[in-house]
């Protein structure tokens, strides 16, 4: 089974009853608040989607953290003649620190069956999305079938710097003919810059969300735990086409957001628990 994948909203602005709720449709993986459908039991009466578990996890506490260093050669250039003197370094670095907060996760369980998958895909806007392909292509929809909800307020730290250091140092060389260059000592200049925000949340704010997928079946990458079957978009006369094709749902992977996605996502990937043995990702909006 693949590594549980979570995934962290725009911003902690957003309630699980609002845009961001469990059996929303949505057609990209990191714009959960574009909906295409609500699924709940006052506008889709029809569409009975799965009980849902609930439970609680005390005292999450979570960071993320990425950094990049490029360091280049410095050179003194004398008319033709260039000759290493250096190093120059410039790193980046960022580091996102949530205080520690009870979650509640609600995450739905089991299945659905296939008159069910077959009204969420008849529904017009999904419909007009997956048909709305390159080439005629079923473009893939997206279901969210987990939530992590803060119990409480918790704080959120954002640190951002820059660093940039350059060392020279001057050794004797001699150069065959009349030029000579000769020196000693070692020069090196830092400077660095650092930016740091804090804020609180209110409570009962989405944490992460969790999303499967539903889209033409393929061979391998969907983890198919939920549901699959065949001629799930038959809606009626003249979809002799789509009767033909096969189509699945299934947790959404890493592998999956690559396949997918018509532009390649840009995002972070960083591990949950102490052991990793889950991971949340972080799009970079």
């Amino acid at each position: 089974m693949a590594q549980p994948i979570w995934f962290f909203p725009p911003s902690f602005n957003f309630l699980p009853d609002g845009e961001i709720s469990l059996g929303s449709i949505i057609p990209h993986p990191n714009r959960p608040t574009l909906s295409l459908a609500s699924l709940n039991s006052a506008s889709h009466p029809e569409i009975v989607l799965p009980k849902i578990n609930t439970f609680t996890e005390p005292d999450h506490l979570h960071s993320q953290s990425k950094s990049t260093s490029l360091t280049t050669q410095a050179f003194l250039k004398l008319v033709s003649l260039a000759l290493p003197v250096g190093n120059v370094t410039a790193s980046r670095f960022t580091k996102t620190t949530y205080g520690s907060v009870n979650l509640e996760t609600r995450v739905f369980d089991g299945g659905m069956s296939e008159n069910v998958l077959k009204a969420i895909v008849g529904l017009a806007q999904v419909k007009k999305h997956i048909d709305g392909g390159i080439f005629g292509n079923k473009r893939p929809v997206y279901i969210i079938s987990g939530l992590r909800i803060a119990k409480d307020s918790f704080q959120v730290t954002s640190e951002s710097g820059t660093k940039n250091s350059t060392s020279v140092g001057a050794s004797t060389s001699t150069v065959t003919g009349p030029l000579t260059l000769s020196g000693g000592g070692d020069v090196a200049v830092n400077r660095e810059q650092s930016k740091n925000d804090s804020y609180k949340t209110a409570p009962g704010v989405v944490f992460a969300y969790r999303l499967h997928v539903i889209r033409t079946k393929r061979d391998g990458d969907v983890e198919t735990e939920l549901f699959s079957h065949r001629t799930a978009f038959l809606t009626g006369e003249g979809d002799d086409e789509d009767s033909e094709e096969e189509w699945e749902h299934g947790e959404v992977s890493k592998n999956v957001l690559l396949d997918d996605m018509e532009v390649d996502p840009d995002f972070d990937e960083y591990p949950l628990g102490e052991e990793g043995e889950e991971s949340c990702i972080a799009f970079k909006h």
